[in-house]
């Protein structure tokens, strides 16, 4: 017997064994229904338990939202820096991060309109109490007050302030949540931060005169002793450490008072740099150039007063010591002359010895 033979033969055998077939019942229909209900619901809620977990980094918080279609959109919970996955409930809303009191960080000012075109760095001129419109070169550092914990009421306060708000990015682009990465942040701080500091700048620097900050400003004083003292570069030094001061001093104040808590912390103010206008710096640079030039004219008349004065002195040593005057003659002649001319008197030869 063939194998197509073998084949049909079993193939006969089972269909003789199942029967004439017929049409599913209904209660198999209903049963199959039943099953693919199940394994859907299933696998939705694998995804939503799945979902109900956040964990957050080294540095940064996290706060969690009610999502579910009968809970209130109220805060739920807020979570540490570094946690591990957190449960945060059926159906709540993806996580808002922020950064943490560990996350130093840093806010750019300078004078230089080329490096303000970066996130992050603002171009600032401020006027001196004397009207001289200065720029500055500083470092603005802080961290937030944010620790995650369960009784963080200030993470709480800032997410209801000001996390359901949108901001402009500096740079351009979509408008942003401040919990929506570094660039949101940065966006925030560019409507929230930066005038505040602006402000406390211009109330710093007030207080001071140019001639305070930058020494040479004594130069185009206008009416007034325009000398540099020698010890104005150690003042100048100090004055920058008292603005460097007042300005974190107000900065912190303004900060509280403006955003409604004391969500920052640890401001330092680190100026590394006065910069005067272009025109004054002009006027400074020719006003040194000026000084320059008197002190070399004072230092060639020095000079000369102390040829004459020594001229003086030769003089009237010679007057009363003729010999000397002739021998120190002699001794003044070159070397390579080996005799002197009298006129009409002849010649003096000169011994190699002299």
């Amino acid at each position: 017997m063939s194998l197509e033979d073998q084949f049909a033969k079993i193939t006969e055998a089972a269909a003789r064994r199942q029967g004439p077939s017929h049409p599913p019942g209904r209660a198999q229909v209903v049963a199959t229904v039943v099953g693919i209900g199940l394994l859907l619901a299933a696998v939705v809620g694998g995804i939503v338990a799945i979902s109900s977990f956040s964990r957050t980094g080294p540095n940064e918080v996290a706060v969690i939202y009610n999502g579910g279609p009968l809970d209130k959109k109220t805060q739920r919970q807020v979570i540490p820096p570094a946690s591990g996955l957190t449960w945060t409930g059926w159906l709540s809303q993806d996580a808002r991060y922020y950064p943490s009191d560990a996350s130093p960080r840093r806010y750019i000012i300078t004078s230089d309109a080329g490096r303000g075109e970066r996130v992050g760095v603002d171009v600032v001129r401020v006027p001196t109490s004397d009207g001289i419109d200065v720029g500055l070169e500083a470092k603005i550092s802080f961290t937030t007050a944010f620790t995650g914990a369960d009784d963080d009421k200030l993470v709480r306060d800032f997410d209801a302030r000001f996390g359901n708000r949108t901001y402009p990015q500096p740079g351009g682009g979509p408008r942003l949540n401040p919990w929506q990465g570094d660039e949101g942040f940065g966006a925030f701080l560019d409507i929230e931060f930066r005038p505040v500091l602006d402000n406390a700048l211009r109330e710093s620097i007030a207080t001071f005169t140019c001639e305070q900050l930058v020494s040479s400003c004594a130069l185009v004083g206008g009416g007034r002793d325009v000398t540099v003292k020698q010890d104005a570069g150690e003042l100048t030094n100090a004055n920058l450490v008292r603005v460097q001061d007042a300005i974190a001093k107000a900065l912190r104040e303004d900060l509280a008072r403006n955003l409604g808590g004391e969500f920052f912390r640890g401001v330092q103010v680190i100026v590394s740099g006065v910069r005067l206008p272009k025109t004054v710096q002009d006027a400074v640079d020719e006003a040194q150039a000026q000084f320059a030039e008197v002190n070399k004219s004072k230092a060639d008349l020095q000079k000369a007063q102390i040829r004459k004065q020594v001229n003086d002195a030769l003089g009237a040593s010679y007057k009363s010591c003729p010999a000397c005057a002739q021998i120190d003659a002699l001794r003044a002649i070159p070397p390579n002359v080996t005799a002197i001319s009298l006129g009409g008197s002849g010649t003096i030869a000169l011994s190699p010895n002299r």
